[in-house]
């Protein structure tokens, strides 16, 4: 499964847990799960969102999934003093679980990386229990805007546009659940005004850097003018003076049909 972004430094997955989870909370607010459930959060990475859902739905059973070894690896040595999680290694189009399985299938910021996003779901919805929950979070980046304005912030929303799958997923994601044939949809729009000291921006530059090899192998930027955008983001993430408004989050879920 096709992959964008180099995670070589791992501090860019925990600010964007940092940046996300209050909006995913926002969700999960909305969510009740019975002590013992069974709950797969698929493309964990680092397992900064299974801890999340572990704090949120305290007594469940948490398996995180992710096509990434390193970093279940990492995740792994980092969460493994917590009984309730196991870590293991999987494509999030073939999910190594049997039918009927969680009580609740999550994805957060997974599915805008891959081309078959009906696949995916399809998957998610095949592991969940009848009665169950299928949850998806994802970006719909329309915009990145900046007070004062910053032309760098511009280029990060062509990029993500051109080299992610589908970068605008967030406002289709209602339609897909519809396309699966969950039930009782509903969903949650969030955004983020970063101010100094916020992570979003340094993220953002993260994000850019981590997207280099991708920039050059799509011929989108040079290596230098990749050096020059990548700097600006950097000043600007230091410059206290510099307001951003994240693009559009939307949370949406729905319920597997019972048989």
């Amino acid at each position: 499964m096709p992959y964008t972004i180099s995670e070589t430094n791992l501090e860019r997955q925990h600010l964007l847990g940092q940046v996300l989870n209050p909006l995913t909370l926002k969700a999960l607010n909305k969510i009740c799960l019975k002590t013992g459930s069974s709950i797969a959060d698929i493309g964990c990475g680092l397992g900064d969102t299974t801890i999340m859902l572990s704090e949120k739905f305290p007594g469940c059973v948490l398996t995180g999934v992710d096509q990434d070894a390193d970093l279940i690896n990492a995740a792994a040595d980092e969460k493994g003093v917590h009984a309730n999680m196991k870590f293991i290694t999987g494509n999030a189009l073939q999910l190594p679980f049997p039918d009927n399985h969680f009580d609740l299938v999550f994805a957060r910021y997974l599915l805008h990386h891959i081309p078959d996003v009906t696949a995916a779901m399809k998957e998610m919805k095949r592991v969940c229990k009848p009665g169950g929950i299928v949850l998806a979070h994802e970006p719909d980046v329309t915009y990145i805007l900046s007070y004062p304005d910053c032309d760098a912030y511009t280029t990060l929303q062509k990029v993500v546009s051109s080299l992610f799958a589908d970068a605008q997923l967030g406002r289709k994601l209602v339609s897909y659940f519809s396309s699966i044939a969950c039930k009782d949809i509903q969903y949650d729009i969030q955004a983020v005004l970063a101010g100094p000291s916020s992570p979003l921006k340094k993220f953002y530059s993260m994000t850019a850097g981590a997207m280099t090899d991708a920039i050059l192998a799509k011929e989108i930027m040079s290596r230098k003018e990749i050096e020059e955008w990548t700097n600006t983001l950097i000043k600007m993430q230091h410059d206290p003076q510099v307001i951003v408004m994240m693009h559009p989050s939307i949370a949406v879920w729905g319920i597997k049909p019972m048989i």
